[in-house]
């Protein structure tokens, strides 16, 4: 917990779980109101190394909103309880928006506005801009302190390591990797990320992501191109060094690969999550 910039302060909840990084949430202040970038967990004692941080650290000004990244859980989880507790709104993608409430509002309709994308958030001496960056899920939303040059990413761009894409929650690489072009046009000096470390070299994070997900794609073409078809045997020639545990999602990351080329008319679905061939 602390202000990495100049009224920016980064709080870590979770964490300590095997497979369960902290999450990184921020804490937006402007000379009239502060605004949460994304609310953490939905369980109470996760919620209060936030809710104390702005009361005992900040003195407990006025919370205008609290803006979500996407649906889950570590990141979208305690809406209610820090609109409870703050009488802030909250914002979220509009494509996440019905899980959401069905999730954690706890029969509430909790999000007050649905983005779009482009909307801003007045604090006072600074704003807040909403990036519609679709891709880790369908409603996945970036936010950019224009003033700082900083871009607080939730999933879109992580601080280590790749996000899973899953098209069983929205999802799609198509979507992501053109989400993350998009970011080259914003001129960020600086991406703050839901998990691991900041970045600082902005355009050659998003080069190397960039060229990871087209690596990979080029893989799945060779695949196919050599009558492999399904998924569990990609699996096995792709991913042999991913733990057992991590498989699921490298799973979920090839059917994302895959329905891109589907879409694109280079890959034909033979079954759903069980086989594809070549166009």
């Amino acid at each position: 917990m602390a202000e990495i910039e100049p009224g920016v302060h980064r709080i870590g909840v979770g964490g300590g779980e095997v497979g369960a990084p902290e999450t990184n949430i921020y804490l937006v202040q402007g000379s009239k109101s502060v605004a949460f970038i994304d609310s953490g967990f939905p369980e109470s004692d996760k919620a209060e190394p936030l809710l104390r941080y702005w009361r005992e650290t900040l003195g407990a000004p006025p919370v205008s909103w609290v803006l979500v990244s996407h649906l889950h859980h570590e990141h979208a989880g305690g809406v209610k309880l820090l609109k409870d507790a703050t009488g802030a709104r909250i914002g979220a993608g509009a494509a996440d928006a019905a899980d959401i409430n069905r999730e954690f509002g706890a029969g509430t309709k909790v999000i007050d506005l649905e983005l779009i994308g482009d909307e801003t958030f007045d604090l006072g001496d600074r704003t807040i801009r909403a990036i519609a960056t679709p891709g880790h899920t369908a409603g996945n939303m970036c936010y950019f302190l224009e003033d700082a040059g900083l871009l607080c990413t939730g999933d879109h761009v992580m601080g280590q390591g790749t996000v899973v894409v899953r098209t069983d929650q929205g999802g799609s690489m198509a979507d992501h990797v053109a989400s993350l072009r998009l970011l080259k046009d914003l001129g960020a000096n600086k991406m703050l990320s839901g998990h691991g470390p900041e970045v600082t070299d902005v355009n050659a994070k998003i080069d190397e992501l960039v060229s990871h997900r087209e690596q990979r794609e080029l893989q799945f073409v060779e695949l196919l191109k050599d009558g492999v078809t399904t998924i569990d045997e990609m699996l096995r020639r792709l991913y042999r060094d991913t733990p057992e545990r991590l498989l699921t999602l490298a799973r979920h990351q090839a059917i994302a690969h895959l329905e891109k080329l589907r879409e694109e008319g280079r890959a034909v679905l033979i079954e759903e999550d069980i086989s594809y061939r070549q166009a």
